[in-house]
């Protein structure tokens, strides 16, 4: 496991879920769309002025496709996150993990361990769990968050070939951004009246959660795609599930989101799925080493072949 790119995830992730939340429910703010707008325009003026992408003419409609997804994939997963709190959206999340090991085993051919299988078993046992003992349930707040988690998988799996077949995490991430503003633009455009009115723009406290969401989605989007790159789809999916259990947390603590109702049923629930999250890393470490090993004595063993037969002649 790639650990930088993880922790780059887990840390950048965990503050752009608070901040999100306090724009998006406790300031109320009116536009999901002008948020994905704002943060699509501070990743291209980070690429414009650092790295600009490098385009060629490889599988456009990859490209195309995995923009898309990608664009669906933020804008129900902000939508969701605003209408559930956020310990609830955490478990509902989890089955974007079962999905994502189901679509790599079927496109990328890729075996699946009994190790993976049950500790993904464990994380969607304790999420149903958590599931089940819902005070605050919200149908469309429901259905935003599965439609997050197919989106969740299919883009994953997509920019995984997308990557695969040449394309750089930079011009994917670009070229969404791209594809966000315009759709965006024409939204933004016939709304922007509830934008002009709203009540917080000068609301320091506003300003500085809306300044983390803007800022930070660039890097939650770099750091998924350098998860993506250096490890695979799974890792991120059980990674998001392992930050999330953090969070969770932090609200079953009161340490944000007044909107969570504390009942046992949803803590034990979180936390079994926490332990199926630390399950996948420790047999994740355990097979990088043993492919490591393994590695080492196929080389060791090749030199001593060499070796003997440069003797015999």
């Amino acid at each position: 496991m790639h650990w930088p790119s993880v922790l780059l995830y887990v840390v950048s992730s965990i503050i752009i879920i608070i901040s999100n939340k306090m724009v998006l429910s406790s300031f109320t703010f009116p536009s999901v769309m002008f948020l994905m707008w704002a943060q699509s325009l501070f990743t291209i003026i980070v690429f414009l002025l650092k790295k600009r992408p490098v385009f060629s003419s490889k599988n456009m409609k990859m490209m195309l496709l995995t923009c898309i997804l990608n664009v669906s994939n933020v804008f129900f997963g902000l939508s969701g996150s605003g209408l559930l709190n956020v310990a609830m959206f955490s478990a509902l999340r989890r089955f974007s993990i079962a999905s994502t090991m189901i679509a790599q085993s079927y496109f990328f051919s890729k075996e699946l361990r009994k190790s993976v299988v049950f500790s993904v078993f464990v994380m969607i046992l304790g999420s149903v769990f958590a599931a089940l003992d819902d005070l605050t349930f919200n149908g469309l707040g429901y259905t935003f968050v599965m439609l997050n988690n197919i989106l969740t998988t299919s883009a994953q799996i997509s920019q995984k070939a997308a990557l695969e077949e040449g394309w750089t995490k930079e011009t994917i991430m670009f070229c969404t951004s791209l594809l966000t503003i315009l759709v965006s633009t024409f939204y933004i455009l016939r709304s922007y009246k509830s934008l002009l009115e709203y009540p917080f723009w000068s609301n320091p406290a506003f300003l500085m959660c809306f300044t983390a969401s803007i800022t930070l989605g660039f890097v939650i989007n770099w750091s998924c795609a350098w998860i993506i790159e250096r490890n695979d789809a799974l890792t991120l999916s059980v990674t998001g599930s392992t930050r999330s259990v953090l969070v969770g947390l932090m609200v079953c603590f009161g340490v944000f989101d007044s909107s969570y109702i504390f009942t046992w049923p949803n803590f034990i629930g979180l936390q079994v799925s926490g332990i199926g999250s630390l399950i996948y890393i420790y047999y994740s470490q355990k097979d990088v080493k043993q492919v490591a090993q393994k590695e080492n004595v196929d080389a060791q063993t090749t030199q001593n072949i060499i070796k003997c037969e440069e003797g015999k002649n």
